[in-house]
């Protein structure tokens, strides 16, 4: 999906192809064919079926479809994805800092631990990290001096990377400002180019949908998990039932609840199936009205019990699942295939499956695994490129720390887990952000000297 070249039209940089060409290798060789999760499973067995639903968007099990039909199984699929976002990640880094310093800044962005991990998965977070990453790719090159064709590359994988998550489009906003924003300092942003953003963006909001109806995907209340954990906690909080008659069995009590509830998942919670999910069979329009009837009446009825429940996932995403919480909030090492799979899982108990999960284990506790320490990561680098915001490294830290803030922040309220993979883009933009700070504040103080 992404090109590594230089800055100027000169070819390709061989810095940026040896450091994807390392990488690549590198996460075939730790993970091949690739980790699935049962939400993996259900999307390669749409894939194989062909019939698709949207409590996961569907574009990644098309994608996956396709990929199978040429070479059957997960492998296809994860060769794809490493393929794509370590070049496009290669490609970003070189260009911000050009040969092989950009060359080993790549490596060490994509080699470290809480990037790496979660790519070793067959999961859409991934795709979306793939599609963003290769989108910045192609935004680069259109702003370092490329030609117009760049411009239709990055919209089409934006269009891509919001297709691939329900939460992908706060994420792809700040993007398109900087696709769309002035190249030089003596341009100003002008009707136009405001126009064009907004009409970008809306347009983007408009692109699942459409990849939904033109793929036949099977409507599921997917927010539904959502809402019916919230009413749960509140419910055991405030000791009345809040979950509607609708979609519960009649005798499901709060100690019921009580007693599946856990602050960093909900999973737990709908164990016992005495609640009934969107997920598994559509709603009727007036469960669909009971639940949200439900959920906006807790708000205005409770509204410090709900946001203490939120505020218990939002320290877990921010600072990390407690030691008692299962490692799969973090990674999943296993390869689970639906029954329709015609290929072997292949064995995870090769010596080095064991080692990379005694690594993950002594690190999964560690401020790696906080978003907190991203979220932190892209301020500062923020604040650091403030100052250099004329140059295009600047303006691309910019964009890329207000990316990883805008999908992190929106799952305070948004998610019903606080699994680490949702903050994926959000490192991965962290990183490059800082290194693009650091290479427009070098730029800067060249232009500038001191006295």
């Amino acid at each position: 999906m992404a090109l590594a070249v230089r800055h100027s039209p000169g070819g390709i940089d061989p810095a940026a192809l040896a450091a994807a060409a390392l990488g690549i290798t590198a996460t075939l060789w730790l993970f091949y064919p690739g980790w699935m999760s049962v939400d993996s499973a259900v999307q390669y067995q749409q894939a194989l079926t062909g019939r698709y639903e949207d409590v996961h968007p569907p574009l990644l099990a098309w994608l996956w479809r396709q990929a199978d039909r040429l070479w059957p199984g997960p492998a296809g699929l994860f060769v794809t994805l490493t393929a794509t976002w370590w070049l496009a990640l290669a490609s970003i880094s070189t260009r911000l800092a050009p040969g092989w310093r950009g060359a080993l800044a790549a490596l060490a962005i994509g080699l470290m631990p809480p990037v790496l991990l979660v790519a070793a998965h067959l999961w859409k977070d991934v795709a979306l990290s793939a599609a963003l990453l290769a989108a910045t790719a192609a935004t680069l090159g259109r702003r370092l001096g490329g030609g117009r064709a760049w411009i239709g590359v990055a919209v089409v994988l934006l269009s891509a990377a919001v297709a691939f998550r329900h939460n992908a489009w706060p994420a792809a906003l700040p993007l398109v400002a900087w696709l769309a924003g002035p190249r030089v300092s003596t341009e100003r942003w002008g009707a136009a180019r405001a126009f064009a953003a907004l009409g970008l963006a809306a347009a983007l909001a408009l692109v699942p949908g459409a990849v939904h109806r033109a793929l036949d995907a099977a409507p599921r209340d997917a927010w539904s998990a959502v809402a019916l954990w919230d009413l749960g906690a509140v419910s055991i909080a405030t000791g009345h039932m809040l979950i509607p008659p609708e979609v519960r069995d009649p005798d499901l009590a709060v100690a019921d609840l009580e007693a599946g509830y856990v602050e960093w998942a909900n999973p737990p919670m709908f164990a016992s199936n005495q609640i009934r999910l969107g997920f598994f069979a559509p709603y009727s329009d007036a469960d669909q009205r009971a639940v949200f009837g439900a959920w906006l009446a807790m708000l205005r009825e409770h509204p410090r019990a709900y946001l203490a429940h939120r505020a218990r996932v939002t320290r877990h995403l921010l600072l990390g699942p407690p030691a008692e919480a299962p490692r799969e909030l973090v990674y999943v090492a296993d390869r689970i295939l639906p029954p329709e799979a015609t290929v072997t899982p292949g064995s995870m108990d090769r010596p080095r499956d064991r080692a990379i999960v005694r690594a993950a284990e002594a690190l999964r506790g560690t401020p790696l695994f906080a978003g907190a320490t991203w979220l932190l990561l892209a301020l500062l680098a923020f604040a650091t490129a403030w100052r250099a915001r004329a140059t295009e490294p600047g303006r691309a830290a910019i964009a890329l720390s207000a990316s990883s803030w805008a999908y992190a922040a929106p799952l305070a309220i948004a998610t019903g887990s606080a699994e680490f993979r949702y903050l994926h883009w959000s490192v991965i933009a962290a990183l490059l952000a800082t290194l693009a700070a650091f290479t427009a504040r070098r730029a800067a103080s060249r232009d500038n000297p001191g006295p």
